[in-house]
């Protein structure tokens, strides 16, 4: 038969209990204290001084914080935020304030140098740094002072200008400064509808679009952006290929971009990157020779010998349009010339910036004919080798 609990049994039963419990956690950490001193700190180790008084006791009142091993330090987060992070205000930012059934708050406002927004009423708030939804949090705890449930909207009506730099193979390269262009950024409140136009983000593609473009050399598997003492290296290529495309990232004041230059080994699709939305809009072909409208013209990246010499005005009764000629520089500083039949004004040759393309005579001509419409100055002296 059972002998029924005492008091005092049941309290020696549940300590037998919780140190049961207990104990292998206790092992675990002395073998990990053993592998790493720090867990041992004082601090954390009350059998240390059982006497000390806790009030007093340096070790208890400010303790020392345990470091961590390597091997349980968190993984390292990107430098740079990508697109889709929160865009962050500063000075210069529009803003459209809507304070529904307030017009006394509502209304638009300029980030002043300090970073503040001014309101009636409620003063200087601060902004540079936060984000619109930030913003409207602050503004809405603010305003419960005058308003019983104020509901507040925030968007942004014109980005302030920021002066970054695009270096290397883009058609403009140099300082740049980015101001808004008409994609809306605003509040997540949207009770509210706003006014706010859409606008794009200051991002790195829009940075090499506003820069003119890429050229036909550049190697976008590693653009580079760099920021203060860091810098990533991004595959715009992927994006073009695969669905494994790179973050667009967001631009601050002071940021640089550099395209470095395709290496002559290494060969990329040139017709997909025309397409691309990274290309410039036009590029500059001269078409000389028995065309109707000689001369430097404007077609896209994606355009054939064909294109070029209709966009010229077509080529005249006298063309020869059997044996066209295509002149173009090499990577080698080298003049190359290749000759087609473009007779049904149908062709697959991509042409790319600066090329030449010469429409000959169906007479008695020949290349020196027409190559000195290509640079005026030189005409004589192709005229001298002619004779």
């Amino acid at each position: 038969m059972f002998k029924p609990f005492t008091q005092g049994s049941s309290i020696a039963l549940l300590s037998l209990t919780v140190l049961g419990t207990i104990a292998p956690y206790a092992q675990a950490i002395e073998a990990q204290a053993g592998a790493n001193p720090t867990l041992t700190n004082p601090a954390f180790n009350p059998t240390v001084n059982p006497t000390a008084n806790p009030t007093t006791n340096p070790a208890t009142t400010n303790p020392r914080p345990i470091t961590p091993s390597p091997a349980t330090l968190p993984p390292k987060t990107p430098i740079l935020p990508p697109a889709n992070d929160t865009y962050r205000l500063g000075s210069g930012d529009h803003l459209d304030i809507n304070v529904f059934d307030a017009p006394e708050f509502t209304g638009s406002r300029i980030i002043a140098p300090d970073g503040t927004v001014s309101l009636p009423i409620v003063g200087p708030i601060p902004a540079a740094g936060r984000s619109p939804e930030q913003l409207t949090q602050d503004l809405q705890t603010k305003l419960k002072r005058w308003l019983k449930k104020p509901v507040v909207s925030i968007g942004v009506t014109q980005f302030r200008p920021l002066l970054v730099s695009v270096a290397g193979e883009v058609q403009r390269p140099g300082p740049l400064q980015l101001r808004s262009i008409p994609n809306e950024i605003k509040s997540d409140n949207s009770s509210i509808p706003s006014t706010a136009p859409t606008l794009t983000l200051p991002t790195l593609s829009a940075a090499v679009t506003n820069a003119g473009g890429l050229t036909k050399d550049a190697d976008i598997r590693q653009v580079t952006l760099r920021r203060g003492n860091n810098s990533i290296k991004i595959d715009l290529w992927a994006g073009l290929t695969s669905d494994q495309a790179p973050p667009d990232y967001l631009l601050q004041d002071g940021d640089s971009i550099f395209v470095p230059k395709l290496n002559p080994q290494d060969v990329l699709d040139r017709r997909l990157l025309a397409k691309s939305s990274l290309a410039p809009k036009t590029i500059r072909v001269r078409v000389v020779g028995e065309v109707k409208k000689p001369g430097e013209v404007d077609v896209t990246p994606n355009s054939t010998i064909s294109s070029a010499v209709a966009i010229a005005g077509g080529p005249t009764d006298k063309a020869r349009m059997e044996e066209v000629s295509l002149v173009r520089l090499g990577d080698d500083g080298r003049i190359q010339e290749q000759r087609m039949d473009l007779s049904k004004l149908i062709d697959s040759q991509q042409v790319q910036d600066g090329d030449v393309v010469l429409v000959p005579k169906s007479s008695n001509s020949s290349f020196l004919d027409v190559v000195g419409q290509v640079v005026p100055p030189l005409g004589i002296l192709f005229n001298l080798f002619k004779k």
